[in-house]
């Protein structure tokens, strides 16, 4: 169970990435940092909500956590989610 009033770590690849909220809370909204960026991305669009579920895609999990990667970097995904 995830207590979606703290931001949450994501580290790898998925396919896909499902968390289960404490006490079924709704998610409303979905914002997404890269771990070496200074920049927040609304992913909410991207994602499936339902109550007391947020499903992420792998590929925005890919997309958002090498986003400042530069070149040479081959490391694997890591970002921050924040849930509203």
């Amino acid at each position: 169970m995830v207590d979606a009033s703290k931001p949450v770590g994501v580290f790898g690849e998925y396919r896909s990435l499902t968390l289960a909220l404490a006490g079924g809370r709704r998610v409303a909204r979905v914002l997404a940092q890269d771990l070496a960026a200074d920049r927040t991305v609304d992913v909410t669009g991207r994602v499936a909500l339902q109550a007391g579920r947020v499903t992420i895609p792998g590929a925005v999990i890919a997309e958002v956590g090498r986003s400042a990667q530069t070149p040479g970097d081959f490391s694997r995904p890591g970002l921050v989610l924040r849930l509203e």
